[in-house]
């Protein structure tokens, strides 16, 4: 039962309990078991990866299948790894074993961040002082590698003190030393003075946009609520004489084409973000920095989530960092703020801050966006820069690389709020860190030579069954106990609002109707009534043109021809294609026509607009 309790423990580490400390021994009950021998290591070991990442997730599992069953794989193989060298069943070595394993545990977690997945020991520490001081000394790797050897230690002296009733001394010492080396940054780092320190005033804008609207935008007057709901938004910003504005991932309605070019408030610069459509099921995830006259910046998203992001492009060639005002602006659109690869490229790009709008709070629930916050105060502290985070529904908070976070607007609640940014520098590696590092681990590893042997296995006291029957009530219990503000979320699937029927020719009800997906709220008496003219006009207007070379993908939207009528079609992953038609204003399902479909690419400029 010790990894079930280490599971737990876990769970008491991440938000929303957050208890300080338990990131300290939160694995100690999973070493001692294996320690002590078990004939069933497997299923001990389950609970400790499954128990924190299920509580984290919640029913991202469901919506989010692909990625949440690669994050689980990582950590299982990590596990798994540690958990055939620990167990004295396969191995009779000494407690040695112990720590090794612990060692490729952490192995195994940086070896998955180097692939995108943000998992680390230090992650269950965060946002505290302590750990946030320790990153910055010794990297994440080193934290985790004290870390796992400080509760290794723990669990080795504590089975001893079980069988021989005290604790060795040495051990004790060296533990005590372990624990000394993780707290001393904390404790002697001084708290930073903000007088002459140079700040930038930054409008964080909130939207609190349900994802479901972006269904709803090509309904009647959708798209113009949604368009009055930002203005109101920019008033408030407007009023807040800030020097920058940053606007939440998504927060461009519809689709932007290779031109798109967002002018920036008089006198402020702004940041914000949208997706760039370039043919079915080809999106790119596109933060736009803009300021006056100044040329329009595109930063893309450099590395898409596996699966839940398969529509959009990895970009790794595509620069991080924009200059705005002398400073240089890491930009790092969601889950790039988690991912090491991406904060590094900006670091080597420059970068003096670092911002990152996000939409994470709509994929699960509130627990899933802390987590993710707490990951990206990881990269903060690492990196030694202050990040913002702009949410949709939240998190919106300013992370400081040596202190908590600073929470700025409330979860699911539109809003913008004024934030002093610091600009800091990078922080330098210390080339003494991996010297005192390494001198700690290697005392600690010496000390357990001296134990003696593990035992031979003995039976496990609870039986296999009931093990697993418990995992698995835990588990159902963890999904259900905490109460969730993530507002209810719709079923999935192609979604529209009343569309009046075109009164007129039909190919300006499909037209205007595609422009309305693309953020044009236009009606279909506003295009032209001639059909050539009307595609020239989509060209040159929308950027985008219909392709017979095209493929069909999701998101994707087309043009079909039925008789002397056009009918517009959207493509969906989990729908397939259905069509509007403009004279009775219905949709229907456009499969048995699927050949027929002219599908929709972007152009990369009005020369292509015949």
């Amino acid at each position: 039962m010790g990894g079930i309790l280490s599971g737990v423990l876990g769970v008491l580490a991440l938000p929303p309990f957050q208890i300080d400390g338990l990131a300290l021994v939160w694995l100690t009950p999973w070493f001692i078991g294996l320690r002590r021998g078990s004939t069933a290591p497997w299923l001990q070991s389950t609970p400790v990866v499954l128990t924190p990442v299920i509580w984290s997730l919640g029913d991202a599992l469901i919506r989010e299948p692909v990625p949440s069953l690669a994050l689980l794989l990582a950590l299982a193989t990590s596990v798994a790894i540690a958990t055939t060298l620990v167990n004295p069943c396969a191995v009779r070595l000494g407690a040695l074993r112990v720590v090794l394993g612990g060692w490729l545990f952490v192995a195994g977690l940086a070896a998955a961040r180097e692939i995108g997945a943000p998992l680390s020991l230090a992650l269950l520490a965060m946002p505290a002082a302590w750990a946030t001081a320790a990153v910055a000394a010794f990297g994440v790797v080193g934290v985790d590698l004290l870390i796992v050897t400080l509760q290794a230690l723990t669990a080795i002296g504590l089975t001893e003190t079980f069988r021989c009733r005290a604790m060795p001394r040495g051990l004790t010492l060296v533990t005590t030393v372990h624990l000394a080396v993780l707290l001393t940054p904390g404790i002697a780092m001084t708290k930073p003075t903000q007088s002459g320190v140079e700040t930038r005033s930054i409008a964080a804008i909130q939207t609190a946009t349900h994802p479901v609207t972006r269904d709803f935008m090509l309904g009647d007057h959708v798209l113009e609520q949604w368009q009055a709901r930002q203005e109101h938004l920019r008033k408030q910003a407007r009023a807040l004489d800030a020097d920058w504005w940053v606007w939440p991932e998504a927060a461009i309605p519809g689709y932007l084409n290779a031109r798109a070019a967002v002018r920036a408030p008089d006198g402020s610069a702004q940041i914000t973000h949208g997706y760039s459509y370039r043919a079915p099921g080809e999106l790119q995830s596109v933060a736009i920095v803009s300021r006056g006259d100044n040329p329009t910046v595109h930063i893309r998203k450099r590395d898409p989530l596996p699966g839940a992001e398969h529509y959009l492009a990895a970009t790794p060639a595509s620069p991080l960092v924009a200059e705005i005002d002398g400073i240089r602006v890491g930009v790092l659109i969601c889950s790039d703020a988690l991912n090491q690869r991406a904060v590094d490229q900006a670091l080597t790009e420059g970068a003096q801050v670092l911002i990152s709008p996000l939409n994470s709070a709509y994929i699960a629930n509130q627990r899933l966006a802390r987590v993710h916050q707490d990951m990206a105060h990881l990269q903060a502290a690492r990196t030694g820069l202050f990040m913002l985070l702009v949410g949709n529904g939240g998190p919106t908070a300013l992370l400081s690389p040596d202190g908590p976070a600073r929470t700025l607007l409330p979860f699911y609640k539109p809003g913008v709020a004024r934030v002093e940014m610091p600009i800091a520098q990078q922080t330098q590696p210390n080339p003494h860190a991996p010297w005192i590092i390494a001198g700690t681990l290697c005392i600690g590893a010496a000390m357990t030579t001296k134990v003696r042997r593990s035992p031979r296995q003995t039976k496990p006291v609870t039986k296999r069954w009931a093990t697993a029957a418990g995992l698995v009530i835990l588990l159902a219990v963890l999904t259900r106990i905490s109460s969730d503000d993530t507002p209810p979320s719709p079923t999935l699937g192609v979604r529209f609002a009343a569309v009046m029927p075109t009164t007129g020719a039909s190919h300006q009800g499909a037209i205007a109707l595609i422009a309305r997906a693309f953020g044009h709220p236009l009606h279909w008496s506003d295009i032209p009534y001639d059909a050539e003219a009307a595609m020239r006009w989509l060209c040159q207007t929308v950027g985008v043109q219909p392709s017979r070379d095209a493929d069909a993908g999701a998101p994707g939207y087309g043009i079909l021809p039925a008789g002397p009528a056009l009918l517009a079609v959207r493509y969906e992953s989990n729908t397939g294609a259905t069509a509007y038609d403009p004279r009775t204003g219905r949709f229907s399902s456009a499969k048995d026509a699927a050949s027929q479909i002219l599908w929709l690419r972007t152009v990369q400029s009005t020369k292509e607009c015949r």
